[in-house]
């Protein structure tokens, strides 16, 4: 059972009950829809959207998506006050970092950004 409730948090009320309750098992457009996958792709276009968005995240500021995931994981497992604290805490350093600045130069200079991870 306690592999079978990771999924919780990704789920509303109504399909959790119904994934726990009865056992029930969803195929992909079920899964879909109760917000355990993001997207449903065929078998063919699997790989190819994989990349795509591999690529989009690839152009993104590193140390940005790690503070996104950082607090969506953290909320997940946090009540909302002390996420909100330790959110506080990790992210302050970043505004520090070369890749913050970097952003902000390249929005102004109207340029593609180069981050550094760093």
């Amino acid at each position: 059972m306690k592999d079978t409730l990771k999924y919780h948090p990704y789920m509303t009320f109504k399909p959790s009950m119904e994934f726990y309750l009865l056992g029930a098992w969803f195929d992909a457009q079920k899964a879909y829809e109760v917000g355990l996958v993001n997207k449903v792709v065929s078998r063919a276009e699997l790989m190819g959207t994989a990349r795509e968005w591999a690529e989009r995240l690839n152009k993104l500021a590193p140390l940005s998506l790690r503070i996104i995931k950082y607090r969506m994981y953290k909320i997940m497992d946090t009540p909302v006050a002390q996420a909100e604290r330790e959110f506080k805490k990790f992210v302050q350093p970043q505004f520090d970092s070369e890749d913050f600045k970097e952003g902000a130069k390249a929005f102004q200079e109207k340029r593609e950004p180069i981050f550094k991870g760093k």
